[in-house]
């Protein structure tokens, strides 16, 4: 009887390695697949990230040239120019200015 439960003893003490040897190497692969989601989804934002700075330069650019337009529209003689082809108006010479009050000699 003592040999008997001397190898239940035992195959119980080698199941119990067993266990934790199947525990060790299912923590270690799940930590190793998470390893591997992580480093994707850090690539996959460091991509995002790159195209994101690559609009922000794009319409950046694209103020500029609209606020280059802006300007080069809102010219007086431009303006003037529209306005005298297809308005048919023209601008006068400006009025002096200077007013005389009392006797002038």
């Amino acid at each position: 009887m003592a040999k008997q439960n001397q190898v239940s003893h035992s195959i119980s003490k080698d199941s119990m390695k067993l266990l934790r040897f199947i525990a060790y190497v299912i923590s270690v692969m799940s930590f190793m697949v998470l390893l591997l989601v992580v480093k994707n989804e850090c690539r996959r934002l460091g991509k995002d990230i790159d195209y994101k700075r690559s609009e922000v330069i794009m319409l950046a650019d694209e103020i500029g040239f609209l606020e280059s337009s802006v300007s080069n529209l809102s010219r007086p003689d431009r303006i003037r120019k529209i306005v005298s082809e297809n308005l048919k108006m023209y601008s006068t010479a400006p009025e002096s200015l200077i007013v005389y009050l009392g006797d002038f000699k």
